[in-house]
């Protein structure tokens, strides 16, 4: 429901050479919702001698509840299985603030209902607002995210360029509808349709390439349509054109983006790209 980039679980997501606790920390860090889920054999669970692992100082699960708590991140405990919410006395000192979080209960026997009611509650704590979300920052970041991109495409990392492409794709499906009226957030999205046809053409994903290319295509053509002074618009629709082999019409676009701004850098070094082609 929330895409794998915004979802950490530290048992799939932690990647071989990292310090996993560490980078446990940095996602409780900066984390918008900390799921507890606990089981009716939860409290119980003992280590070799017997002891209950929860009562351990060293016991992960209890460092990263701790960690989160500490942090004041909201903390969301949902039971599965029958389980109640331990008290406050049940808990180790350094997790009894856990007791005060309203738990979410799971049943087996209504799994689906509970479970569409907990992904509501998480939507409305995640979900941002211009309260939290910056334009400026977005605009930056989601540039250093298409740099990044032609970093891994031109290290034939296609794989890994498709994800980033999804991945600024998916921030942008999150950012834009708190900036609906922002051209740089609708050209971006083209251009994201755009980066994402040419990784999966590297792939040999053909089919899949041509459908993003149009949908690319698409977006520039309406870009051009509301606003005729738009070059990111009027340089998308000469990239997708270069993409199809169409290089006087492609050559044509890119000029019309740098009679708007001449001093646009992008779609100087496209027109040299496009040239090249012609010759």
């Amino acid at each position: 429901r929330f895409g794998r980039d915004l979802v950490f679980q530290d048992v799939e997501d932690l990647k071989p050479g990292q310090k996993w606790f560490e980078a446990i920390q940095q996602e409780i860090a900066q984390c918008d919702a900390f799921l507890v889920v606990i089981g009716p054999r939860w409290l119980e669970l003992r280590d070799e001698q017997e002891s209950r692992r929860i009562d351990r100082p060293t016991d992960v699960l209890r460092a990263e509840i701790a960690d989160a708590l500490e942090r004041d991140r909201t903390v969301v405990p949902i039971l599965v299985g029958n389980a109640s919410m331990p008290s406050e006395t049940e808990l180790p000192a350094s997790i009894t603030k856990l007791a005060a979080w309203q738990a979410v209960g799971v049943r087996d026997d209504h799994w689906s209902a509970d479970v569409e009611q907990l992904i509501q509650r998480l939507q409305e704590l995640v979900t941002p607002t211009r309260e939290t979300v910056w334009l400026h920052t977005e605009q930056q970041e989601l540039y250093a995210m298409q740099e990044r991109y032609f970093t891994l495409l031109d290290a034939n990392d296609a794989a890994g360029a498709l994800e980033l492409a999804q991945q600024t794709s998916k921030r942008l499906d999150r950012v834009m509808p708190l900036y609906p009226q922002d051209g740089y957030l609708k050209d971006t999205r083209g251009y994201s349709y755009k980066n994402e046809s040419m990784a999966l053409a590297q792939l040999g994903r053909h089919a899949e390439a041509e459908e993003a290319l149009a949908q690319a295509d698409l977006v520039f053509r309406t870009r051009r349509a509301e606003n005729p002074q738009d070059a990111g618009a009027w340089n998308g629709s000469g990239s997708v054109e270069a993409l199809r082999g169409h290089y006087e019409q492609a050559l044509t676009y890119i000029d019309k983006a740098l009679e708007i701004d001449p001093d646009y850098e992008e779609a100087k070094q496209d027109r040299q790209r496009v040239l090249g082609r012609l010759k």
